[in-house]
């Protein structure tokens, strides 16, 4: 799966958990990198990224993600279609989102992602 599609995060996922209860899903995103996108932009600007998908919503002082830059804790599915559409509404990461478009049509268009998206659910008893 490719890192946040022009189409919202949300449009993909199944109604079936979205609907779910915060107690009864937890889940973690996990994002590596992308070496082309990286040669494009740099580290730096994937690091300052990485640090938007971290705090993005959250009071001052308080992270998703521990500090790791790549794994981001979520209570449940819709904060992280939140998040991630509410970086892309408010275009605080315009790089980071890839778009499926014709190159010929719209040459400066970006067609790389920041990177690939896992997302991990944890399921069972605890």
């Amino acid at each position: 799966m490719k890192f946040l599609p022009a189409l919202s995060l949300s449009s993909k996922i199944p109604k079936s958990y979205m609907s779910k209860k915060p107690e009864e899903e937890k889940l973690d995103l996990i994002l590596t990198p992308n070496e082309v996108w990286i040669d494009q932009h740099g580290w730096t600007a994937y690091y300052a990224v990485m640090k938007i998908f971290a705090t993005f919503g959250l009071a001052r002082n308080r992270r998703r993600d521990n500090g790791s830059l790549c794994m981001f804790h979520f209570k449940e599915l819709s904060n992280l279609c939140e998040v991630s559409n509410g970086i892309k509404r408010g275009n605080l990461a315009p790089n980071a989102f890839s778009a499926r478009a014709d190159p010929n049509i719209h040459p400066n268009i970006q067609l790389e992602p920041i990177g690939d998206a896992w997302i991990l659910l944890k399921v069972g008893v605890s």
